[in-house]
């Protein structure tokens, strides 16, 4: 019996010994995720004070503007005017260099079928500018 007691003793003492260890590393874990909280919520503070510093910023800009007369919408139309006149010219561009294209598959294929052939005159080679 003696010996049954002295084993419960001995697993009791182990467990003692084990909840000590399990609640210093709570603790020091507890005490670290404090530290990582108190450093969020700093770097949080001053991204909120930045953002609300660039909100009033821009809020002073669009009053700004809109006391001038001029919509908050207004660079967005502007933007949109721009860029479908740029659409316009790309296309413009892109007929003129299929036209180019082919004068110049035309010109490509005269100048092969004329060196191909004897005799040359010497106007057939001439390349002149539209």
């Amino acid at each position: 019996m003696n010996q049954i007691f002295r084993q419960f003793k001995e697993i009791q003492k182990d467990n003692k010994t084990l909840r000590e260890e399990f609640t210093s590393c709570r603790n020091k874990q507890q005490t670290k995720q404090q530290q990582q909280y108190k450093s969020i919520l700093k770097n949080d503070n001053q991204k909120l004070k930045e953002k609300a510093a660039t909100s009033l910023n821009n809020n002073n800009k669009r009053v700004h503007i809109e006391d001038s007369g001029s919509s908050s919408d207004s660079g967005m139309d502007e933007f949109e005017v721009k860029l479908s006149k740029s659409d316009e010219k790309i296309e413009q561009n892109m007929t003129l260099l299929t036209n180019i294209a082919k004068k110049l598959d035309s010109l490509s294929s005269k100048i092969t079928s004329s060196s191909n052939t004897t005799g040359l005159e010497d106007g057939d080679n001439a390349i002149t500018e539209d």
